[in-house]
């Protein structure tokens, strides 16, 4: 399912082959690149391109000529169409490189920068409803009014009784009315705004707890200031030093006007009260501490598992988007590489033909992408054969000198996934033989043991040098990780003047253990980058 937030639009610009790296408008780049590219690597001057999304690779059948193929025309310019006269006898003499791949995991994703979204402060009102933060702030926001529209009905039941007991009944009177228009319009404020107050209400909610919890040593008796409801500055108090611990900006700020709200609740009552009230009075001090530092640690714990899940969510969504992308990168590639030779005028005609049936077949995937239809295998499907594969492959290039042996390796059977996948690759070896490798003959051979299979391509025409020669989408991607993300091990051997074979290599369904390792003498994998290793110039291709 394609997600509807990703916008990719296709847009062909000139003589193209490749595709842009731009998520929001996905275009196609590259340029026709000169005769004499190198064989079956003709798209070796584009790298670094993101990895093959397995819905991708498995989003047209095994049967289309083009299924699997992408011709790449930023490939190697170093080159000239192949001469005439004789190659070069002594392949030892020619500058030689082997790149070996195997089961590893994938590393073409670019990694998600998830920790560059910006996350509000701890004092900030982040925009509700839109993050996790967002959410998380709301719920606090939400609790703080619930207790404190408690708390407001306490200081009006505290009012009713204690106007009648105060020495100042009129300043008692005024110093409730304004606590409780501080509360209510707390509330009223996550009622509408979803949010705790904000600005100078702030600063104005812990004031008239300061004052009220000082106040009422002179305007109730000394029985009434410890335990009783018509000394509600104490409750008020208790809520607002959980209410600004939300606020405040660190721990420290917290613990500090919590303590100053503790002392000041002593020394303002401690003398006129009976020395029997004193425990209760420093047990009512230290429970504005406890608030303040319990709600803080919860606060920061709770903000800190919010910023984590947005930061996870906006990776999850940059996945998916990057998966999107290489879909449709994959899918593109084949057409355009196609619409391509199709419209150049040098393209000779005996190649038309070819490509006119394969055209209609990509834009027969095509509109099978755009209304969401892939040619997934059913489940349970029994696999298919690799004569069969190799045949489906191989059908749109007849216009190309094709040497097939493939008896001996035809009657193994491949899972669809693997068979998707190595139709593919050998297409899009193919079409970069056809674009770039001037060769006199291309050999495609498969062969089989009792627990293995291999897959050969050859060509005799211009090679290149993969040691100067950067792979690019089409091998690096639609060949090499397609495989590896398979289970297969495909292995590239080019030589400028002599010609390039890649060997491509599975277990046989039903058998255990890994494919054929390469030769012990080949060199090892990179430090666990999941990159192909390149072997120096004269090594001995693995087996």
């Amino acid at each position: 399912m394609k997600p509807a937030s990703t916008a990719l639009t296709p847009v062909l610009v000139g003589d193209t082959g490749g595709v842009t790296a731009n998520p929001a408008t996905p275009g196609v780049r590259g340029s026709p690149g000169q005769p004499g590219g190198s064989g079956l690597t003709g798209d070796a001057r584009s790298s670094g391109e993101p990895g093959l999304s397995a819905r991708a690779r498995s989003s047209a059948p095994v049967g289309s000529a083009v299924g699997s193929s992408a011709t790449d025309f930023a490939g190697p310019e170093s080159g000239g169409p192949k001469s005439g006269g004789p190659k070069p006898g002594n392949p030892d003499s020619a500058s030689r490189a082997a790149l070996t791949t195997g089961p590893e995991p994938p590393t073409s994703l670019e990694p998600v920068q998830a920790s560059s979204r910006q996350t509000p402060g701890p004092g900030a009102q982040p925009s509700i409803g839109l993050t996790a933060r967002a959410d998380a702030e709301q719920g606090l926001a939400f609790v703080g009014a619930i207790l404190r529209a408690g708390i407001s009905l306490e200081i009006v039941i505290g009012t009713y009784s204690g106007v009648g007991l105060s020495s100042h009944p009129a300043a008692y009177l005024a110093l409730s009315g304004l606590a409780l228009g501080i509360s209510v319009w707390l509330v009223l404020s996550v009622l509408r705004r979803r949010t705790m107050l904000t600005g100078g209400w702030r600063y104005a909610d812990l004031g008239i707890a300061f004052v009220g919890t000082v106040a009422m040593r002179w305007l109730l008796p000394p029985d009434q200031l410890v335990g009783q409801w018509t000394n509600w500055p104490g409750g008020l108090a208790t809520n607002s030093m959980a209410v600004a611990a939300v606020w405040l900006p660190s721990m420290a700020a917290s613990l500090s006007v919590s303590l100053v709200m503790a002392f000041c609740s002593i020394v303002a009552v401690y003398d006129v009260v009976q020395p029997h009230q004193h425990p209760t009075l420093f047990a009512n001090a230290l429970i504005y501490v406890t608030f303040a530092l319990t709600v803080r640690i919860f606060t920061t714990y709770l903000r800190s598992i919010a910023i984590r899940a947005d930061e996870s969510h906006q990776a999850a969504v940059a996945a998916v988007q990057a998966m999107e992308l290489d879909r449709y990168r994959i899918l593109v590639h084949d057409a355009t590489g196609i619409l391509r030779q199709l419209g150049d005028h040098r393209t000779p005609a005996v190649l038309r033909p070819a490509l006119q049936r394969q055209a209609l077949a990509e834009s027969v995937r095509l509109r099978n992408y755009l209304s969401d239809k892939l040619a997934n295998p059913p489940a349970g499907h029994g696999g298919t054969t690799l004569g069969r594969i190799l045949g489906d492959a191989t059908a749109g290039f007849t216009d190309l000198p094709l040497e097939m042996s493939v008896d001996l390796g035809a009657g193994v059977v491949l899972e669809e996934t693997r068979a998707l996948a190595l139709g593919r690759a050998i297409s899009t070896l193919l079409h970069n033989v056809r674009r770039h490798a001037h060769a006199d003959t291309v050999f495609v051979h498969a062969d089989c043991d009792a627990r293995h299979w291999e897959v050969v391509v050859r060509d005799d025409g211009v090679g290149f040098d993969p040691l100067s020669t950067p792979l690019g989408f089409g091998l690096s991607v639609q060949v090499m990780h397609a495989l590896r993300e398979c289970g297969m091990v495909c292995r590239l051997d080019a030589r400028p003047d002599v010609g390039t074979s890649v060997t491509i290599e599975g277990t046989i369904e039903g058998t255990t253990g890994a494919a054929r390792q390469a030769d012990p003498t080949a060199s090892p994998p990179g430090p666990g980058d999941g990159t192909p290793t390149v072997k120096a110039a004269g090594d001995r291709l693995a087996t």
